[in-house]
């Protein structure tokens, strides 16, 4: 242990002299197992080097001699001043974390969600780009922000002039809980003649393509600025989903929870998701805080959030998540 925090104390020493991350220059036949290994005295801290450098590893197997990686920031003990104890040598940061602020409409609108196959109900569908050639083309053209496009009306949808339309597309299936939407825009209705609408593409948020469903658009109900408050009234939920499966999550990323709305949970709360504690050899392992997430879109029994602060390179399905603050 003593010789690890040697190695540790002399790369926290480095980044303090250089007033920049530490940085490491791949030799041939090493791993992102073994420079973990190096510098941070365990291999299984591989992830977060490979988060830190996902801009320039596409495959955390592969990785070439010559290559210049980021290494995690390390705290010296001097910040025993943030209340922690840290007598025993530096200690890595390896939290990730965002500055506060309000969820927003944008992220409201584009995020993932997942919903029940009665939450969903499609007005219509995107069946074709409002080309101005009338030659047919062998290559469907890609639609842009502010195309028109027609949008075929299913009977007895109920669609007037400037209506808005989300559109979005249904991408996978999770039992028992309905399917993950992905939103892919929103069109303001122009024209309409007879079952068949001509929409305005005003936000794109992934590629739109014939076939999105145009459902109605979801009423935005967070104050502009507003925060929540700490407290939580005991709520506990479970991650059940990364909204975009990604090998190691980061702040940005999207989490969708089992509880919504049915349970209380709101646009602007805060959960806290853990580790729970272990049994070990020695005793208990205490509860270990993984990650912060703030809830941007609610449906009846699951919510979406977005991953505010990362503690641990840890997050995973299947954690307790615990809601520590509401917005009221």
């Amino acid at each position: 242990m003593r010789r690890h925090w040697g190695v540790l104390g002399v790369l926290w020493a480095a980044c303090v002299a250089a007033q920049e991350p530490a940085t490491h220059v791949v030799q041939r036949g090493e791993t992102l197992w073994g420079i973990a290994q190096q510098y941070l005295a365990d291999p299984f801290l591989w992830p977060e080097i490979f988060r830190l450098n996902a801009d320039a590893i596409r495959d955390p197997a592969r990785i070439y001699p010559g290559q210049v990686l980021r290494l995690p920031i390390l705290v010296a003990p001097a910040v025993a001043a943030e209340g922690r104890d840290t007598a025993a040598g530096p200690v890595i940061r390896f939290a990730e974390e965002e500055p506060p602020r309000a969820v927003t409409p944008g992220e409201f609108y584009g995020a993932e969600f997942l919903a029940a196959e009665n939450e969903v109900v499609p007005l219509g569908q995107v069946a074709e780009l409002r080309a101005p050639s009338v030659v047919q083309q062998r290559i469907a053209p890609q639609i842009q922000l502010y195309d028109r496009v027609y949008v075929a009306l299913r009977p007895g949808a109920s669609v007037r002039l400037g209506d808005r339309l989300h559109l979005v597309r249904r991408q996978r299936r999770l039992i028992p809980y309905g399917w993950v939407y992905v939103p892919t825009g929103v069109a303001t209705v122009a024209a309409l003649d007879g079952a068949t609408a001509t929409a305005v593409i005003v936000q794109m948020f992934d590629a739109v393509a014939v076939g999105d469903w145009a459902v109605a658009v979801p009423e935005f109900r967070v104050p502009v600025g507003a925060m929540p408050t700490p407290g939580g009234g005991r709520l506990e939920g479970r991650v059940i989903a990364f909204a975009v499966p990604h090998p190691v999550p980061s702040t940005k990323d999207r989490v969708v929870l089992n509880v919504g709305r049915a349970h209380g949970v709101n646009e602007g709360d805060e959960f806290v998701v853990v580790l729970p504690p272990e049994r070990r050899r020695w005793g208990v392992r205490p509860e270990i805080e993984v990650a912060r997430v703030r809830v941007l879109r609610v449906m009846e029994r699951t919510a979406t959030a977005r991953i505010t602060e990362l503690q641990q390179p840890a997050l995973r399905l299947g954690l307790p998540a615990r809601r520590v603050a509401q917005l009221r």
